[in-house]
């Protein structure tokens, strides 16, 4: 049996995707490597960005000045081997681990 991690993003805003080895979206620099030895080499794959200019813009013409409901917009990233991953929601994200038989 093999376990996956499902993620559901609720109120999910805006997305941008590309091919991780084009870098032409912003990423942030210096990404947390994995704790795990055995891929101590690899990046972490899901991370949510502090002080997003991208989330603070969007949140500005979203809602009026002051209004707390713009704190709730998270900028998350997500990095896999092959792609880049930039969301933005204003819910909380979902997440648990889908256990499945595999063949």
């Amino acid at each position: 049996m093999a376990s996956s991690l499902e993620l559901v993003f609720r109120g999910l805003l805006a997305l941008k995707w590309e091919e991780e080895s084009f870098d032409l979206i912003a990423s942030p620099k210096d990404l947390p490597k994995c704790s795990s030895a055995r891929f101590c080499s690899r990046t972490h794959p899901t991370l949510i960005v502090e002080n997003s200019c991208w989330a603070e813009t969007y949140a500005a013409r979203k809602y009026a000045e002051n209004d707390p409901e713009a704190k709730n917009i998270v900028h998350y990233f997500l990095v896999s081997l092959n792609d880049l991953m930039h969301l933005l929601a204003e819910s909380k994200l979902e997440a648990r681990w889908v256990t499945s038989m595999t063949q």
